[in-house]
């Protein structure tokens, strides 16, 4: 069931995600949508460095709760 298994996953990271502040929530949906940082950067008035920080630090907290969870 390695399949129900990666649409729960999946499911999960959208919830998580959609409760995200935004300023991390827009970033991830972005790079979700196949964006590259320079991409989301220019989208959101952001510079590269700032869109980076935001994805590890986005990230970080998906991991952190996905594990969390389990």
């Amino acid at each position: 069931d390695d399949a129900a298994v990666s649409t729960d996953n999946i499911e999960r990271l959208t919830e998580l995600i959609g409760q995200m502040k935004p300023m991390y929530r827009d970033p991830l949906r972005l790079l979700a949508m196949g964006y590259t940082n320079r991409e989301i950067a220019k989208s959101l008035g952001l510079t590269d460095e700032v869109v980076r920080t935001r994805l590890f630090r986005g990230r970080k907290l998906l991991w952190k709760e996905m594990n969390s969870h389990e």
